[in-house]
């Protein structure tokens, strides 16, 4: 399923100038306060030491938006991506062309069948969204997977199959990530596995959990493979 297109997706950057502007502005009259008062010297030191990581920080943003208009390796991406997931329950990983963001279903969805949100999910969604985000670049190809135990009775007129649970457990964040993070719909493909692709043993609950899951392959343009079938 490839989405239609609603509106392209800019990234902002703010100017750094700017960022000193408003330093400037709020420590003005603290500056004021502390020129007759020999016995401060301890927060000019202070205030310098700001300045002087301000100074710095501008000099990164500088360098970054030297080379943002570069397109970013897959090893590049890799290692982007897991800075942003580090201590979360997010997975990164390289397959190929593709920078692979993993995430147990279990930790998005209250509930296998009823794909509603979980409450306590908003932090791994929105580290989702922000990966998207700082890659406007790269095309996404959302994968959706089950573990192999059957469908309970009261789902299998909503879900036909496994296969078809694992497409809906894709579509269902795609369409979130869309909405709530600006991202231009042209960029997904959505596609499901089902049971066949187990990363774990089924026999345990934990492997069922760990094979209950979503895939999202980052792609730089043009190295998008067909969605599977």
């Amino acid at each position: 399923m490839t989405w239609s297109h609603t509106r392209p997706h800019t990234k902002d950057t703010m100017a750094p100038p700017a960022m000193i502007q408003r330093l400037h502005r709020a420590l003005w009259p603290l500056l004021l306060l502390l020129a007759g008062c020999p016995y401060r010297a301890d927060l000019v030191n202070q205030l310098e030491s700001e300045v002087i990581a301000l100074k710095s920080h501008t000099r990164m943003l500088k360098e970054e938006l030297a080379t943002c208009g570069s397109p970013k390796t897959p090893g590049s991406l890799y290692a982007e991506l897991t800075q942003v997931f580090m201590g979360s329950e997010i997975t990164v990983e390289q397959r190929g062309a593709a920078t692979v963001i993993r995430v147990r279903a279990s930790h998005i969805y209250s509930d296998a069948y009823s794909l509603e949100l979980r409450e306590e999910a908003d932090k791994n969604l929105d580290l989702l969204g922000l990966a998207l985000l700082l890659n406007p670049d790269h095309q996404v190809m959302v994968l959706g997977h089950t573990n192999d135990r059957p469908i309970p009775e009261e789902w299998q007129r909503r879900y036909e199959s496994l296969v078809a649970l694992s497409i809906a457990l894709s579509i269902t964040l795609t369409e979130h990530l869309i909405e709530h993070y600006d991202l231009d719909p042209r960029r997904f493909t959505n596609a499901g596995r089902g049971p066949y692709t187990p990363i774990a043993s089924n026999d345990l609950e934990s492997g069922q959990d760990a094979n209950h899951r979503l895939e999202i392959l980052l792609y730089p343009n043009g190295a998008l493979p067909p969605a599977p079938r």
